[in-house]
C-alpha cells in the first residue's frame, strides 16, 4: 500500500513538473488547447458537427419500427434533461473564451448552441446518447454510431467548435450519467 502511495505521489510531481515546463513555453495570455494545435483546421467544415447527429437520426429513423422510434425518442430525452441541465450550469458558471469570432446573435443559436457555451460539449454529449440509447434497438449499427461518435468529437475539436477539455468533460459526464442510469421518466 505504501508502496502505491508513492508511487502515486511521484507521477502527480513529474506531471506538475511537467505541466509547469510546457506552461512556460506558451502564451500564458491566451487559452492553449493541444486539440487545437495538433489537429488539422477545419474551421471551413462548421456545419459537419450539425449534420453527424443529423445523419445518426436519419440511419436509425429507416432501420426502426414505430414502436422502437417512440422508445429511443423517450429514452434519449429522458437522458438528455439531466445532462443539459448540469451543462447550462457550467457553460454559465465559467465562460471560456470564444474559440471563433462572435459578434452578433443568431437564432440557431437558440437550438445549435453559441460561442459561449463550451464547458462541456451537447453535441457530442447528444451523438453519445444516441449512440447508446440507437445501439439497444440496431446492435448491428453500434460500431457505426460509434464511430461517428468518434468523428464528431474529433470535428468539434478541428472546427474550432470547443476546446478538448470540453470533449473529454462530455464524454465523461455523459457516460456516467448512462452508467448510473441517471435519467427523467418521461
Amino acid at each position: 500500500m505504501y508502496l502505491t502511495i508513492v508511487i502515486f505521489i511521484l507521477i502527480i510531481s513529474v506531471y506538475n513538473y511537467c505541466l509547469f515546463q510546457y506552461g512556460n513555453k506558451i502564451d500564458s495570455n491566451k487559452v492553449f488547447d493541444m486539440g487545437h494545435y495538433y489537429l488539422f483546421d477545419h474551421t471551413y467544415m462548421k456545419e459537419i458537427i450539425n449534420i453527424i447527429p443529423l445523419l445518426m437520426m436519419l440511419l436509425f429513423i429507416i432501420n426502426s419500427t414505430s414502436n422502437e422510434l417512440y422508445s429511443s425518442i423517450k429514452l434519449s430525452f429522458g437522458y438528455l434533461i439531466p445532462i443539459f441541465i448540469i451543462r447550462m450550469i457550467t457553460t454559465f458558471v465559467t465562460i471560456l473564451p470564444t474559440t471563433t469570432e462572435c459578434t452578433e446573435w443568431k437564432y440557431k443559436y437558440s437550438i445549435l448552441g453559441h460561442c459561449y457555451d463550451k464547458v462541456f460539449s451537447g453535441h457530442l454529449a447528444t451523438v453519445i446518447v444516441l449512440t447508446y440509447v440507437f445501439s439497444k434497438y440496431n446492435p448491428e449499427n453500434r460500431l457505426f454510431y460509434i464511430l461517428l461518435s468518434c468523428l464528431e468529437g474529433i470535428f468539434l475539436i478541428s472546427t474550432k467548435s470547443h476546446y478538448t477539455i470540453d470533449i473529454i468533460l462530455a464524454i465523461l459526464i455523459t457516460l456516467s450519467f448512462i452508467k448510473m442510469n441517471i435519467k427523467v421518466i418521461l
